[in-house]
């Protein structure tokens, strides 16, 4: 390790060192500790995609059952005295569908850290980078065929999907209250192994988000950069939300840049998305469009409606349609918060070597229950 990259680990250790001290020497007087909790998701769909008459294909229609985030886990915390609290959370994917291609346990977001009334929270773990969680409340369609992540964080190409859309291992995440209103948050993960979509061996990651809520308004700002090999990495998203009794409308813009020339991974993107909620139905819309990159021609552009029924607070069912319009050599696809995923980078590919941007399509049937939030 570098000794650079030692230098915050130092300097938080500095700071955090005299307060710790105290801590320590009060945990066995610590009051109201929390019991363990106990949650999970089971949410599970089925589905109906219609690859396009451009894919290569014979049968261009098929059907399956697909998991999203369907997960199993438990956390806690633990007061320490008045001004620090010890936190955990383990957290397990489960392939509910029994999707064969793929294990059926998985590690999400798991942790343990330490929260201070004045100095804020620090988690070390494995963890979604501040950068791919400021903006998570604003994906009204999250964990479906019609998740935000299809464009945002991703760009065009086989091994795209999640170039922004990271839960790094070996991470440090920092996060912070400044004022009334106002938030921060900071992560730093080195030589991780990247996620299978994304190719290139170990790479290091910073990221860093602002948030600030004013009256019915949220806006959020962030930037994240990744360095692997000879390459370097950068997104940098804004987002704005405006929030009625019973809808919110939410807007957002991101830019990706590779410092590789020609590359397919920058990109600018725009999203729109609205919700809005009568008795037990929840009405949903989203508009995006994904600019071609460097490499040319490979933009995309999609439309997702939906609506769910609650029967009630942890059962609910949704049907949803989603769109997405490829360019001559895009390849966006289904490939975020669905599993199996549906992307048109192989099914599209002449023999010859030719692409052919592929028109999807998909309707999707989902039953949702969960417990323990």
């Amino acid at each position: 390790m570098k000794l650079s990259s030692l230098f915050p680990l130092c300097a938080s250790g500095c700071l955090l060192v005299p307060s710790l001290t105290h801590a320590t020497t009060s945990s066995l007087q610590a009051k109201n500790d929390h019991a363990p909790q106990v949650y999970g998701r089971a949410r599970l769909s089925f589905n109906t995609v219609d690859l396009g008459e451009q894919s290569t294909t014979e049968d261009t229609r098929r059907q399956f059952i697909a998991t999203h985030g369907s997960r199993l886990g438990v956390k806690g915390k633990q007061r320490v005295d008045e001004q620090w609290q010890g936190l955990y959370k383990i957290e397990f994917g489960v392939k509910a569908s029994g999707d064969e291609d793929s294990e059926f346990w998985s590690l999400r977001n798991t942790y343990v850290g330490l929260k201070h009334r004045d100095i804020g929270r620090f988690r070390i773990g494995k963890i979604d980078t501040a950068y791919k969680s400021m903006t998570g409340k604003l994906d009204i369609f999250s964990g479906t065929v019609a998740d935000y992540n299809q464009v945002i964080g991703a760009a065009s190409g086989e091994k795209a999907s999640k170039l922004f859309n990271v839960r790094a291992k070996q991470i440090v995440v920092y996060d912070r209250a400044l004022i009334k209103d106002l938030s921060i948050s900071a992560s730093y993960s080195q030589n991780q192994l990247a996620t299978e979509d994304v190719e290139v061996g170990e790479r290091d990651n910073v990221s860093f988000a602002l948030r600030h809520n004013k009256g019915a308004f949220t806006f959020v700002t962030g930037y994240e950069r990744q360095r692997f090999a000879d390459a370097a990495l950068s997104g940098k998203k804004v987002a704005l939300q405006y929030r009625l009794q019973k809808g919110k409308f939410s807007w957002m813009y991101e830019t990706i840049s590779d410092s590789r020339l020609a590359s397919s991974y920058s990109r600018d993107a725009f999203l729109f998305n609205a919700q809005w909620q009568h008795d037990h139905f929840t009405y949903q819309a989203q508009l995006w469009r994904a600019k071609e990159s460097d490499a040319g021609n490979d933009g995309a552009k999609g439309a997702s409606i939906g609506v769910i029924y609650r029967f009630s607070k942890q059962l609910s069912t949704s049907l949803i349609y989603s769109a997405i319009n490829n360019d001559t050599h895009g390849r966006y696809g289904f490939n975020a918060g669905v599993s199996p995923t549906v992307t048109p980078a192989k099914s599209n590919i002449l023999s010859d070597g030719t692409e052919q941007g592929a028109d999807l399509a998909i309707v999707s049937l989902g039953l949702n229950y969960h417990f323990g939030y």
